[in-house]
């Protein structure tokens, strides 16, 4: 199974890092996504995203830094792992792989386009299981990494952390995740 990671990475005030793929890259150029891509056999999904942040935007975070959110399966035999992580400061981006050629601290709201496949939908599962954690957090529960299931988003409406702008108008039923965090971290 070919197996994938990507980072969702926020500075200080919420804002998300977005990279374009470059001009020159094979695979929608110009198109926008979440630094991320293919994790070698011999790494864990974790290491994979460490080394995937470092190779796209120059940022090296710990892995102990990265929270795992999810995990989908674009098509059959590819598995895609989805983590994030917050950082103190909005850090020097630089594109030593050529895979890329701009970035952008974007809010949920205002996500740059054209953007890549999946990408909308990922960023925006992204920004509630975000909103989740959260709600977690406040509440005094303890986060849990294999969250079973969503809640409607307006009892959370007044948890919604300053951080992260609100980006979508969605609303949801208690109802089981499929996929929940389904594999080996």
């Amino acid at each position: 199974m070919k197996r994938s990671a990507v980072v969702a990475v926020t500075g200080p005030t919420g804002l998300v890092l977005t990279l374009r793929r470059s001009t020159s890259d094979p695979w929608k150029p110009h198109h926008w996504n979440f630094p991320g891509g293919g994790v070698a056999k011999h790494e864990s999904l974790t290491e994979g995203a460490v080394r995937e942040l470092y190779e796209e935007s120059g940022i090296l975070v710990q892995p102990r830094n990265l929270h795992p959110l999810f995990s989908f399966c674009p098509r059959k035999g590819h598995q895609v792992a989805v983590f994030a992580t917050t950082l103190n400061t909005y850090p020097a981006v630089s594109f030593a792989d050529g895979e890329h050629d701009d970035f952008k601290w974007s809010s949920f709201n205002n996500l740059p386009s054209p953007s890549i496949p999946l990408f909308d939908k990922v960023a925006r599962a992204v920004a509630l299981r975000l909103l989740d954690t959260q709600s977690n957090i406040e509440d005094g529960k303890q986060g849990d990494q294999t969250m079973s299931h969503h809640y409607n988003t307006s009892e959370y409406m007044a948890h919604w952390p300053l951080a992260i702008p609100y980006p979508y108008e969605i609303t949801r039923s208690r109802r089981p995740v499929p996929n929940a965090s389904s594999v080996n971290w």
